[in-house]
């Protein structure tokens, strides 16, 4: 009788444990959901004059982005999710509308100190989140990768590996190649046989939320 009354009480745990992590998701688990949330396709347009944003973006009653017209492109995505993210983590309280544009400039790399990290810079300097190193990525960080020619900024999914070794990554974002937002693969120039553009050195990631 005493085992089956300890094995109740382990299962309770157990399922509050469960209960309460599902109640209580980590910033990473809210980005991908956000970023899930946004249909695949609707076009790619990557024009001057073009907010690449799938919906008008407001805070504290000021305009930070009107929508974008024709599609979107790669940063007006992960603006919209570190936005809409942070949001529903209430971790936006304390900034005020400028605090938020120099956020979306900073993820959009206008600043000249913004032009290679991007939203790893935005992240930070907003006090909204941290830089963690490639060996630390994990599905749900920001990433600002650059290719041959050209960058692109994304949430990364997960590493491509072969006989051990990271060859590629996979990633959610808006680009031509999926007509606007989908997954896509890529793999580093380094990988033997794979015929990739991407600079494995030049991969800056970003997690929203505290550093523990």
């Amino acid at each position: 009788m005493k085992s089956l009354l300890l094995l109740a009480v382990a299962f309770f745990h157990a399922a509050s444990g469960a209960v309460c992590q599902a109640e209580h998701p980590t910033p990473n688990e809210v980005v991908l959901a956000k970023v899930r949330a946004i249909p695949d396709g609707g076009g790619y347009n990557w024009v001057a004059g073009s907010t690449g944003v799938p919906e008008e973006i407001r805070f504290k009653d000021t305009l930070i982005l009107r929508k974008g017209e024709g599609g979107t492109y790669c940063c007006g995505i992960t603006f919209a999710v570190v936005i809409q993210a942070a949001d529903e983590l209430k971790m936006l309280d304390d900034l005020s509308p400028a605090d938020v544009k120099l956020l979306q400039k900073r993820f959009y790399g206008v600043p000249k100190d913004a032009q290679e990290r991007q939203c790893v810079l935005g992240l930070e300097g907003s006090g909204l989140g941290y830089a963690v190193s490639a060996d630390e990525a994990k599905a749900g960080d920001f990433l600002q990768f650059y290719r041959e020619k050209g960058g692109h900024s994304v949430v990364f999914l997960q590493w491509v590996e072969e006989n051990g070794q990271r060859v590629g990554f996979t990633y959610r974002s808006s680009q031509k190649s999926t007509n606007g937002v989908g997954d896509r693969t890529e793999y580093f120039s380094d990988a033997a046989g794979k015929e990739g553009k991407v600079d494995r050195k030049r991969m800056y990631f970003g997690r929203l939320g505290k550093k523990m």
